[in-house]
């Protein structure tokens, strides 16, 4: 029984935590032994049977896992006595992570024997719900037998016995890592086990824009066989607010750090703060390769020195541009002229780090800032550079930038103060800023920087300020950014939207909506995925500039308005109650098929 047992254990990598529970049973007969119903699932040798019930109406054994768990595959086997097996044919085994509400996983129909003569009910379940309580009964008024029970579950037994503190995103190296750094911590804090993920994802790795590499380039070997899954459990995962109840016992975090909640937990020698996320990325070993670019990045003094993350990539070169919701991410270059000249004039020293070459360059030869690149080796690859930069920008005495994944590791590994340009200057300023050069230089040659960056300026002007500039600023500022990158139709949508908001046209948006729509299907297409992607893009374009005019004129009839909140809600999840609310009761029942056709044509 012993080597049939082990050899599923050791195929398919389970654990069995039976013995870990307390059972139960809904009666004792005169054939019970002491500690009757526990002797399915202890280690203990028994006879014909574990546990014996009495005869009654729908008998029952019971097991209380203590926690919960995601079982896999549960092992019963049957009365050894093959005349008294068939009295299981009528089994049924419910779960409940709660004690009230069950739900069934088998409900009878076959006799099955027991090891090692016969062969057990092995039922795979593979859940990835919780589950703390398993409940036998029978059908009928009978007796309740079995022998050994086991409940198999994924993983080591540290995995499934001590509370995990998790990471695992699959973006960006600077969000991995305020991941990682951010987990580690809390576990230390709270003395759980730290466990990573690290996807593999072959499109960003291959990207220009991005500086993911491998995980065996990245860390030690020891460092990986200690805390690298081969796995991803997220789905398996709670949320934070879960971490002091013993029923969940996989906690996920992001990269926000979520400490002032966690605080409350801890005692004062133990509370979390961003000193807790520098001890935490000085623990983690790295492979050889990256151990040496840190070293040679924390021998270069710049503590004196400001740090302007620029940041670019493919927030402005590349696709996140089309929907705008990660404007933040980077300062546009008119911005960038100010922080320069503000910080310069206070005798302050700036470097600058960024990915384009061009706008570092102008800077450089404008102001005489540091160039963070200098510093640089010609042989390191592209995530060496990326460690590089952030391990320089952590070595200055504060950082300013938009909410760059970098400049936020850089600024926790650092323990120092990383401000967003965007609480240096007001919204309508900085807008008003980008319209005067525009106005001022546009027309000239541009200035000294390239259009994608006079594009995404735009698109920040418009994202910080459509509320508080004139039509014809906004007029101005779209079709300059369509001018630029005529990839981003976001400025299209915008300038049918805008000319909505002032004239009130129903007709003129559906049409020249329905023109966006079929004229340029390939470029609509990206900007729905780069608008609904992911919750986080989904929650933006529900506040963003475009949500009300799509509403007011989808209540009206309007079919392309309504095709893309009717994208937009299946893709945040929600049902067709929902859309009504959206568009009105009724609406689908008069332009279901014509909605249908849009949709599909986007979707296509």
């Amino acid at each position: 029984m012993d080597g049939f047992l082990d050899g599923i254990k050791k195929s398919f990598s389970l654990v069995d935590v039976a013995a870990k529970g307390t059972a139960t049973q809904s009666s004792y007969s005169k054939w019970s032994k002491d500690n009757d119903p526990q002797r399915a699932v202890n280690e203990e040798s028994v006879g014909d049977f574990a546990f014996h019930t009495d005869k009654g109406n729908h008998s029952w054994w019971m097991l209380d896992l203590k926690k919960s768990y995601f079982i896999d595959t549960i092992i019963l086997n049957n009365r050894k006595n093959p005349a008294f097996q068939d009295k299981a044919k009528n089994l049924v085994i419910d779960f409940s992570n709660d004690n009230s509400n069950w739900f069934t996983v088998y409900s009878g129909g076959c006799v099955f024997g027991a090891l090692p003569d016969s062969l057990p009910l092995i039922l795979r379940v593979g859940l990835d719900q919780p589950v703390r309580y398993i409940r036998l009964s029978v059908f009928e008024e009978d007796y309740l037998h079995l022998s050994k029970i086991h409940v198999l579950v994924k993983g080591d037994e540290l995995l499934q016995s001590k509370k995990i503190i998790y990471a695992a995103r699959s973006d960006g190296l600077g969000e991995r890592f305020r991941a990682i750094l951010n987990a580690m911590a809390i576990a230390h804090a709270f003395g759980y086990d730290f466990k990573f993920f690290w996807q593999d994802s072959r499109w960003i790795m291959n990207s220009d824009f991005h500086s993911v590499d491998y995980a065996k380039n990245i860390f030690s070997d020891s460092f990986l066989n200690k805390y690298l899954l081969k796995e991803d459990i997220s789905k398996k995962s709670y949320s934070l607010d879960k971490i002091n109840d013993n029923d969940f016992n996989i906690i996920k975090v992001e990269q926000g750090s979520g400490f002032k909640f966690l605080n409350e937990y801890l005692h004062d020698s133990k509370k979390l703060s961003k000193k807790s996320l520098k001890k935490a990325f000085e623990t983690i070993e790295f492979s050889d390769k990256i151990q040496n670019v840190i070293n040679r990045a924390k021998s270069i003094d710049l503590n004196d020195v400001v740090a302007l993350h620029l940041r670019a990539g493919d927030v402005i070169y590349g696709d996140f541009v089309l929907g705008g919701a990660y404007v933040g991410k980077a300062i546009p270059f008119y911005i960038a002229f100010d922080i320069i000249e503000l910080l310069m004039g206070k005798g302050k020293r700036v470097m600058v780090f960024g990915q384009d070459g061009e706008l570092i360059d102008f800077l450089v030869a404008k102001y005489g800032v540091l160039d963070s690149r200098i510093y640089s080796l010609s042989e390191y690859d592209k995530t060496q550079q990326a460690f590089f930069e952030i391990i320089m920008m952590s070595n200055c005495c504060e950082i300013i930038s938009g909410s760059s994944g970098f400049a936020v590791l850089a600024s926790n590994i650092g323990n120092i103060k990383n401000t967003s340009h965007t609480n240096l200057f007001k919204d309508k300023d900085r807008s008003l800023r980008m319209l005067s050069f525009l106005k001022d230089e546009y027309g000239k040659g541009g200035f000294g920087v390239s259009r994608y960056q006079v594009s995404y300026g735009c698109l920040a002007a418009l994202k910080y300020s459509a509320d508080h500039l004139d039509y014809d600023d906004l007029i101005f500022l779209a079709k300059v950014g369509f001018d630029c990158n005529s990839e981003n139709i976001y400025f299209l949508f915008f300038l049918i939207c805008i000319d909505f908001n002032k004239n009130k046209n129903f007709y003129f948006f559906e049409n020249d909506l329905e023109r966006l729509i079929f004229l340029k299907i390939k470029k609509f297409k990206n900007f729905i995925k780069f608008s609904f992607g992911t919750p986080y893009l989904i929650k933006q374009f529900s506040v963003g500039y475009f949500f009300n005019p799509l509403k007011e004129v989808a209540i009206r009839g309007g079919v392309h308005a309504a095709s893309i909140l009717y994208i937009y809600n299946k893709k945040a999840g929600r049902g067709l109650e929902d859309f009504d609310s959206l568009v009105g009761k009724g609406f689908m029942e008069k332009n279901r098929k014509k909605l249908m056709e849009v949709v599909n044509f986007i979707e296509s």
